[in-house]
This record gives C-alpha cells, sequence and structure tokens, in this order.
C-alpha cells in the first residue's frame, strides 16, 4: 500500500512541475510579445517623426511595417477517421 502512496505523490508531483511550467512559459511568451510591440512601436514613432521632418507621407512607413492581413488558425483540421 505504501508503494502505491509513493508512486501517487510522485505522480502528483510531476503533474504540478508540468503545470508550473506551462505558465512559466505563457508568462515568458507573453512578456516577449509585450516588449517586441513595444520595439516595433516605437521604431514606428520614429520613422513618422522621420517622415514628418521629410515632408513624406505619413503612412511611409507602411513599406516598412506591411499589413499582415488576417491572423491564420494555428491549429491543425481534425484527421478525418478511416472509412
Amino acid at each position: 500500500m505504501k508503494a502505491v502512496h509513493e508512486k501517487g505523490r510522485g505522480a502528483l508531483s510531476a503533474r504540478e512541475s508540468a503545470t508550473t511550467n506551462v505558465a512559466r512559459v505563457a508568462l515568458e511568451t507573453s512578456t516577449w510579445k509585450e516588449d517586441a510591440n513595444g520595439a516595433r512601436r516605437s521604431i514606428e514613432t520614429t520613422l513618422d517623426a522621420y517622415a514628418n521632418e521629410n515632408g513624406l507621407a505619413r503612412d511611409d512607413r507602411s513599406a516598412f511595417f506591411p499589413d499582415p492581413g488576417p491572423a491564420k488558425a494555428t491549429k491543425k483540421p481534425a484527421a478525418k477517421p478511416p472509412a
């Protein structure tokens, strides 16, 4: 019976560790995205200022940051069951 309890504790510990790692990676990803967006916005502001100072069109920065279009789905469609 003691061996069963030890296996159960080990499984719960592994699950807790996995859940913690998932949360950590999600937070790191979110932080990275926020930092990247901040850098992008800073560059856009600099390009807007340059365009303004040099008499260029305000949307001149679109050459550097083209519209990516609609977001693409990242999930694969479900596989069809064999007939």
